[in-house]
């Protein structure tokens, strides 16, 4: 079996592994990220899918509409409401690190968008269940859009800082990303996590 990092060095999780979350605006490169991190370090890394797109693939109100046609309360509520069980799944996790695609603080930007008062289960969400540390990576010089990635480039960075700004509110200091390859992204992501285990 794997020895294991100290754990949770910031108490978020006592006991159980490190727990991150992988930030940026769409585009950003998150998932392929985390698809870098899956395959070639798997043996410490539990990665988490991002709750949006698995709402969009499986969930029975949601199947086959892009983020933009979903927009509303009803489908950010799916969507946090997954990020918490992935959450509390990850607290019995064996392996030393536990990484997200996205965290709960993400809901508050799209709601803000529509205009829409966070309830207070999500705003309770994001005040109890605490990330080590939050990585937030830097949106790359162009944009793509795929079926489930609708937002223009416009809206794209807009939500880019809008997240920014949601983390730093809800008491993270965002640890910057640089636009590099994903193996460099990836190892900038492993380093941070080394470091939070010295502290």
């Amino acid at each position: 079996m794997t020895e294991r990092r100290p754990a949770s060095p910031t108490g978020a999780n006592p006991g159980g592994p490190v727990m991150i979350a992988l930030v940026g605006g769409p585009g950003a490169g998150k998932t392929t990220v985390l698809n870098h991190l899956r395959q070639h370090h798997s043996h410490q890394i539990q990665v988490y899918q991002e709750a949006a797109r698995h709402v969009l693939t499986r969930h029975p109100r949601f199947q086959g509409r892009s983020a933009v046609q979903a927009q509303g309360f009803e489908f950010q509520a799916a969507i946090w409401q997954m990020q918490a069980r992935q959450f509390a799944r990850a607290t019995r996790s064996r392996k030393a690190v536990a990484v997200f695609d996205r965290g709960l603080p993400d809901s508050l930007v799209y709601l803000q968008l529509k205009q829409i008062e966070p309830p207070a289960e999500l705003q309770r969400l994001c005040r109890d269940r605490r990330y080590d540390a939050v990585f937030f990576l830097e949106s790359p010089p162009f944009y793509v859009q795929d079926p489930q990635r609708q937002e223009s480039e416009a809206e794209a960075r807009r939500i880019q800082e809008l997240l920014l700004g949601a983390y730093q509110e809800c008491g993270y200091r965002p640890i910057l990303v640089p636009y590099e390859t994903v193996a460099q992204r990836s190892a900038a992501i492993l380093a941070g996590v080394a470091s939070l285990a010295r502290r």
